[in-house]
């Protein structure tokens, strides 16, 4: 912050990525645009200073780049080539954002083996971010063999440092025994620690714990709130269980047209329970005029996930 309002552009960066990522006690977009706006001003210096090999401008400009913020037009191929730079000189934010890069193929040829070794290296300088993602590859045996007693542990990293989506994502591997003992008790108390972060994924997992009294006490008022904190994010099946919650008026009050509108939202997101849901309503009239029409094409969307 003192950086930016003495007028460095590096700083001014920096604390616009710290505004839109919530780094500053919580995200504030608007500021954030602001500042790149600034910055995009003295996109020169900037360039610059990358060039001269400062590490900080190389990895931000790359994230510019990836982001279109600041710049003319968004450009995965430099994004690459910035992140790459810093990654070289060991910056670990610089290897895990090159590890995205490699792992959903932007802006490179998609590389699963790579993306994994690049988390590992900004992983083993205790990157939170790396180590969830890292810990993410081992669940899913994404270009590592599958492992999720690693993955577990590299998601305890993470969680260690705060970070939200791998409390939540721990928490999923107590709740199902997965690399660790069954423990539905710390599955709550983990998705509690996520949720407390403004985490969708985690204030959904929490409510789903409340509403089946798993590690909690059972309470669909509480479920119903919680559902509701991660629809309101866009949370697809936040969204779906909130609109079940209205249909039956569990923790809520019954209304069958909220329910539809809220199946709708999740819907569109290709949720394919909010389909199925949505398409039943169609069917009987619930909430929305009877189309059986419509029913059918939403079972056959829902059907055409398994």
């Amino acid at each position: 912050r003192a950086a930016a309002e003495g007028g460095s552009v590096l700083g001014i960066c920096c604390l616009a990525c710290a505004f839109e990522r919530g780094l500053s006690g919580g995200v504030e977009r608007e500021r954030a645009a602001e500042l790149y706006a600034k910055v995009a001003e003295q996109l020169q210096e900037l360039v610059e200073e990358a060039e001269g090999g400062d590490v900080m401008a190389q990895f931000h400009l790359g994230r510019m780049y990836n982001l279109g913020r600041g710049v003319v037009m968004k450009d995965l191929g430099k994004a690459a080539e910035l992140y790459r730079k810093a990654a070289d000189q060991g910056f670990a934010s610089g290897q895990r954002n090159l590890g995205l890069v490699y792992e959903y193929g932007e802006g490179v040829e998609k590389d699963l083996v790579k993306a994994a070794e690049l988390y590992r290296q900004a992983a083993d300088q205790d990157n939170a971010d790396a180590q969830n993602n890292l810990g993410r590859m081992y669940e899913l045996g994404k270009g590592v063999v599958k492992d999720v007693v690693k993955a577990a542990e590299l998601y305890g990293k993470a969680a260690d440092q705060g970070h939200a989506d791998a409390q939540n994502n721990l928490g999923q591997m107590y709740e199902f025994g997965k690399g660790v003992v069954k423990d539905v008790v710390k599955a709550a108390e983990l998705y509690g620690k996520a949720a407390d972060q403004s985490s969708a994924a985690g204030q959904y997992n929490l409510g789903r714990m409340y509403e089946h009294g798993k590690g909690v006490v059972q309470d669909a008022e509480k479920a119903a709130e919680l559902y509701r904190k991660a629809a309101d994010k866009g949370h697809a099946a936040g969204q779906n269980s909130l609109g079940r919650m209205y249909e039956l008026g569990k923790g809520v009050a019954e209304d069958v047209v909220k329910a539809a509108e809220l199946y709708g939202k999740a819907a569109d997101q290709g949720n394919a329970d909010a389909q199925n849901n949505l398409g039943r309503m169609y069917e009987l009239g619930k909430g929305v005029a009877q189309d059986v029409v419509k029913a059918a094409e939403l079972y056959g969307k829902a059907a055409d996930q398994g």
